[in-house]
C-alpha cells in the first residue's frame, strides 16, 4: 500500500507531465529551467572541484602530529596536512578543506567572493621504529601552521598543496656511499610537499624516519607560494654508530 506522501508526490508528477504535454512553448520553457539551474550552480559553492564546501571546516583526524616511536615501522607514521579555506557566499560562512590526497588540487573562487581566509597545518615527520635494542630513536616532529587573510577574484584558481606525512616507510639502498670503503647509502622516501629523507652513509638502516610535507597555497600558473606552512622533522636514531644524513622537513629544519 502506498504511503500518503508517495501518493502525492505520484499526483504532482503526472499534473506536470500534462502541464508540459500541453503544448505551445511549456517544453521550452521546462528545458530553459534546468538550463538555467546548470548555470547557476557552479557560481555557487560548487566552484570547488577537489573540496566540498561545507558549514564547519572537515579536517581528517591526527592532522599535523609528529609520528610516535614504535617498533612496527607502519605505526611510526606522523598526521598528514590540512588546508581550510574559508570565505563568505551570500552572507553565509563557508569552508572549503582540502586533506591530504598525495596530489595538487585546487580551489576557483566562487562569483561575488573577494576575501579568503587561508588556514594551512603542514604535516608532520616520522617516528623512529625500535627494531635496534640498542639505537631507539625518537617521535617526530609537529607541523607548523600559517595563516592570513587574501583579497581573492571570482574566477581565480588556486593551487593547493597538502603536505604527505613522514615515517611508516622502511630505507633502501640507493648505492655506494660517499664514505667509499664498502659502505652503502640508505634513505627513507621523500614525501610529497617536499618533505625530506631520512638516511644513513654508514650500512645503518633502522631509527630514522622522513620530514613531513610542507602545506601551500598559489595562484594556478605560478612557481612561488602565496602562504606555506612547513612540514615536522623527521625524528633521527638516538645514537647511530657513524655519520648519517641530516632528517628534512619542508621547509622546515632536520628533526
Amino acid at each position: 500500500m502506498k504511503s500518503p506522501s508517495s501518493s502525492k508526490y505520484l499526483r504532482l508528477w503526472s499534473a506536470v507531465g500534462r502541464w508540459v504535454r500541453g503544448g505551445g512553448l511549456r517544453p521550452i520553457v521546462v528545458i530553459a529551467m534546468f538550463i538555467a539551474l546548470f548555470v547557476a550552480l557552479p557560481d555557487r559553492n560548487w566552484t570547488l572541484r577537489d573540496a566540498h564546501a561545507t558549514s564547519t571546516p572537515a579536517c581528517s583526524s591526527g592532522v599535523g602530529i609528529g609520528g610516535t616511536r614504535n617498533a612496527a615501522i607502519a605505526n611510526t607514521i606522523g598526521g598528514h596536512g590540512c588546508v581550510v579555506i574559508k570565505y563568505v557566499d551570500a552572507g553565509v560562512a563557508t569552508y572549503a578543506t582540502f586533506n591530504y590526497t598525495g596530489a595538487d588540487q585546487t580551489w576557483t573562487v566562487p562569483s561575488g567572493v573577494t576575501s579568503a581566509s587561508f588556514h594551512l597545518l603542514g604535516a608532520g615527520g616520522g617516528g623512529s621504529d625500535e627494531s635496534d635494542a640498542t639505537y631507539k630513536g625518537g617521535n617526530g616532529g609537529g607541523a607548523g601552521y600559517a595563516a592570513g587573510t587574501y583579497t581573492v577574484t571570482a574566477g581565480q584558481v588556486y593551487v593547493v598543496i597538502v603536505g604527505q606525512a613522514g615515517g611508516g616507510a622502511a630505507s633502501v639502498d640507493v648505492g655506494a656511499s660517499v664514505r667509499g670503503g664498502g659502505y652503502r647509502e640508505y634513505r627513507t622516501p621523500a614525501t610529497y610537499g617536499g618533505g625530506g629523507r631520512g638516511g644513513s652513509i654508514s650500512n645503518w638502516t633502522p631509527g630514522y624516519a622522513s620530514g613531513g610535507g610542507r602545506s601551500a597555497i598559489r595562484l594556478q600558473g605560478s612557481a612561488s607560494d602565496v602562504v606555506t606552512a612547513g612540514g615536522g622533522g623527521g625524528a633521527p636514531p638516538s645514537a647511530e654508530p657513524g655519520p648519517r644524513l641530516a632528517t628534512a622537513a619542508a621547509p622546515a629544519g632536520a628533526g
